[in-house]
């Protein structure tokens, strides 16, 4: 059986289109020219014999086949991530360390990490704490606590060090048939009167709160709620809009409904991701090794 030929470049070009729905967005995403996306899509299709999309006006539509596909591609970019830590396995690291993570980086963002870390460091026992950034700032001055994940934008204490390895833009939701979707620019004063979903962990709804009142408005809350699938579900089936960060976003409700993201006009704060850990004292072997796992993401 003969297997295609295909790039990474063009698996990533597929999974940012197919997540974005859009040829443009994935462009601005991926900083490249929209035909080399067009094109890439193209001859992956070629390849593969099969229609990924169906193009419709301003929108890039997963066939079935392209949804199965799609799953294919994060099974491929997991494993490949994976793969490129086997050289950092070691068995003579051992000892505990305590984490403390916030939930939306325990929900979203840490477990696939920490099953690479314990791969990694198999003599290593690594412990986590889901709490909230309160807690977490007060048990790593404690000492209860030898480092954190958390939402770094959030954390302004002085005692503690804190290095952010990853910024999350954040994009407004919509349903697949919004009437925004058809519009060149869209900003706040296009969606001041839209029911507003509201997410309230991890401090979102006070960080929500702040960015709208930059602009000079709030939102139009027409319902606060903890957990983000119940936003997934609402948004995807037009009960209202929602802007949060791409960190969290997933292209599918639990229904299997469609949720598209919109870049506003004027720019919105991004979630930011870091580690912190008790400001004054050198980190040790444990504390380095997994504040560097996650800081060489830095270099990429």
């Amino acid at each position: 059986m003969r297997i295609p030929d295909i790039s990474f470049r063009q698996i990533r070009y597929f999974v940012c289109t197919a997540e974005l729905g859009q040829i443009s967005m994935a462009a601005q995403e991926l900083n490249i020219t929209q035909s080399a996306i067009t094109i890439s899509i193209k001859d992956l299709e070629s390849k593969l014999n099969l229609q990924l999309f169906v193009r419709a006006s301003k929108r890039m539509i997963l066939t079935e086949a392209g949804k199965q596909f799609l799953g294919n591609c994060y099974d491929m970019l997991s494993t490949l991530e994976r793969s490129q830590h086997l050289h950092n396995t070691s068995n003579d690291i051992s000892g505990e360390l305590k984490i403390g993570a916030s939930y939306t980086v325990l929900g979203y963002y840490l477990p696939a990490h920490l099953q690479h870390l314990q791969n990694m460091y198999p003599n290593v026992k690594f412990k986590i704490f889901e709490m909230a950034r309160t807690q977490i700032e007060q048990q790593l001055l404690d000492e209860k606590l030898d480092i954190s994940v958390l939402l770094s934008s959030n954390v302004n204490h002085p005692e503690l060090q804190v290095k952010t390895f990853l910024e999350s833009s954040r994009t407004l939701w919509v349903s697949s048939n919004h009437p925004l979707l058809t519009k060149e620019q869209v900003d706040y004063q296009d969606i001041v009167n839209e029911p507003y979903i509201m997410l309230n962990v991890d401090e979102a709804h006070l960080t929500t709160q702040k960015h709208w009142q930059m602009y000079g408005a709030s939102p139009n809350i027409f319902v606060e709620t903890s957990s983000v699938e119940a936003v997934r579900s609402m948004v995807a089936n037009g009960s209202g809009i929602c802007i949060l960060s791409n960190a969290v976003y997933r292209p599918w409700s639990l229904e299997g409904k469609r949720i598209n993201r919109i870049k506003l006009t004027t720019p919105v704060p991004t979630m930011d991701l870091g580690v912190a850990w008790k400001a004054g004292k050198k980190p040790n072997r444990l504390q380095k090794l997994f504040s560097d796992y996650f800081l060489r993401k830095l270099e990429h």
